[in-house]
């Protein structure tokens, strides 16, 4: 899901649920360490109870 100017406050500030956010850039490697975690966490949990876009 995309962060904009449009969507912030129904996500972030309406939302009861944690929302973590993401910054990322592919020449980065902590962002690309972060994303096999991300990866790790829906295979354990599930899409279902993670919600990504």
């Amino acid at each position: 899901m995309k962060l904009t100017d449009k969507n912030y406050e129904n996500i972030l500030k309406n939302n009861d649920e944690p929302v973590f956010i993401d910054f990322y850039s592919p020449t980065c490697g902590p962002c690309q360490m972060l994303t096999k975690l991300i990866d790790e966490r829906l295979e354990k949990y599930g899409e279902e109870n993670c919600q990504f876009q």
